[in-house]
């Protein structure tokens, strides 16, 4: 079993593209709800009639043309981009990763009800205030030049996850929107935000309270399927307190990059958005059995993603954080963990400087077959292993086997077939061995009689007995 990154990397590629496509090609139906339902929510909250309401939003939506893209970072966060270059959220501090997995769950649900799950992109804020959303760092990051791979969101992606949600959208087309209607993105969501006070006084008071307030009215997201590097940085905003080191830095790191000063810390006006529960955040607990800090895994194959070997170096919080061989990192949640990753089988080196991994006697199809119903091969592999035979002679060691393979989910029976003899005048000679019917209606093979053999997918030299006909007594 062989990791290729570069073929990841293209497949991953070729999905985002996929994905970016798709929702410019339906920008236009986003918009064109979006508008219907600022509209209709405008003449809700003030009574006016719809000619006000459509000319509010289109006097909106050029004040949101001005709307800039906002990543937030911690000090810590940003220091390390000054010297690395290149934006990873991974290499945050460890405040900041304590929030984005308090949310990883979440924010799986909902990357998944997009349709953008597994793909690799960085979230940023859509905002009229420069400080953006400080809730993800004090410190702000206006990029620039990343439209060509980016798509916008209308309100907070956890929308899409909750149907309790005042605000909740089952059709992902209807709150996408392509990066060339940001206006569009950005206004629907403004007006979907405001109440009644905050629309009192007429349009142009509104206006005003956007324009001019303290406060940032609407969530809108941005989705960047790209490496956010230093050239992707317009300017950065930071606490005014916080200035001065931080301009240090980055001259220190060789950063000629604008940093501005402010004592703003906006809040965003979103009603929608704080009905969201919050997640509970999970306590520090005893150490985890199954994982520990140093243990070599894997990913668990499946057709759905490549094979990927890493290490485990940290199992607290609750989570379980897995090293890849690429340098990338992953955090689960301890179930999450469970269904995903295997021990990693030990290596063995070949020509060329390729790592090859496998379990001697269980062919690829066997590893693939278990894996798609959800069984971890190296398991099952240990508790065959654990049940071989000393020798031919040996008694129960396949009813031993079959109840170990039935607390790992398998339904394992003893056959006693035939199979193609060796040598000798016959075709066939008798034999014994575990079969289990899969899930998916394939048959996996167990047979150690001669050493350890796994077998699935094509196992016809396994005959079975004919069936003994039903035997009637009138």
């Amino acid at each position: 079993m062989i990791f290729n990154l570069a073929q990841k990397n293209s497949d991953d590629e070729g999905k985002a593209d996929k994905f970016l496509e798709g929702v410019k090609a339906n920008s236009a139906k986003a918009k064109e709800h979006g508008r219907a339902e600022a509209i209709k929510h405008y003449i809700a909250m003030t009574g006016a009639d719809e000619e006000e309401a459509k000319a509010f939003y289109e006097g909106l939506r050029v004040v949101c043309g001005e709307a800039k893209v906002i990543l937030n970072i911690s000090q810590d966060g940003l220091e390390t981009f000054f010297s690395t270059k290149e934006y990873d959220p991974a290499r945050e501090s460890p405040e900041m990763l304590d929030k984005f997995n308090a949310y990883a769950r979440k924010r799986r649900q909902a990357e998944q009800a997009m349709g953008c799950s597994g793909l690799d992109f960085v979230y940023a804020s859509v905002m009229l205030r420069p400080e953006g959303d400080h809730f993800y760092g004090k410190c702000a990051m206006e990029l620039r030049n990343v439209g060509d791979q980016a798509v916008l969101l209308c309100g907070d992606s956890f929308r899409l996850r909750n149907p309790s949600r005042n605000d909740y959208a089952a059709d992902p087309e209807k709150v996408l929107y392509a990066f060339s209607d940001l206006p569009d993105c950005k206004a629907s969501s403004v007006i979907l935000s405001m109440q009644k006070s905050d629309l009192a006084g007429g349009p142009a008071a509104s206006l005003a309270r956007i324009m001019d307030g303290d406060d940032e009215f609407g969530r809108c997201e941005a989705l960047i399927f790209k490496k956010v590097k230093l050239a992707n940085v317009r300017k950065i905003i930071v606490p005014a307190g916080d200035a001065a080191s931080i301009r240090q830095s980055a001259i220190r790191m060789g950063t000629m990059l604008p940093i501005v000063s402010s004592e703003n810390s906006p809040q965003i006006r979103s009603s929608d958005a704080s009905s969201e529960p919050e997640d509970i955040h999970v306590k520090p607990s005893a150490k985890q059995r199954h994982f520990s800090e140093g243990d070599r895994v894997m990913l668990k194959p499946m057709a759905s993603h490549p094979k990927a070997l890493g290490v485990i170096i940290d199992t607290g919080n609750g989570q379980v954080t897995v090293q890849w061989e690429n340098n990338f990192r992953t955090v689960y949640d301890w179930a999450e963990a469970l269904m995903r990753l295997m021990d990693a089988p030990s290596e063995s080196k070949h020509d060329g400087g390729m790592i090859v991994y496998s379990l001697p006697g269980m062919d690829d199809e066997a590893v693939m077959a278990l894996s798609a119903v959800g069984i971890d091969p190296v398991t099952l592999y240990s508790a065959i292993s654990c049940h071989k035979p000393s020798s031919k002679d040996a008694r129960g060691w396949m009813d031993n086997l079959i109840g170990s393979m039935s607390r790992l989910g398998l339904e394992g029976r003893m056959v006693k077939g035939y199979v193609p003899t060796k040598d000798g005048e016959t075709a066939f000679e008798p034999s014994e061995w575990v079969e289990s019917r899969l899930a998916t209606g394939a048959r996996l093979i167990i047979d150690c009689n001669d050493g350890i053999k796994v077998l699935a997918g094509d196992v016809d030299d396994y005959v079975l007995p004919d069936p003994q006909p039903v035997i009637e007594i009138e």
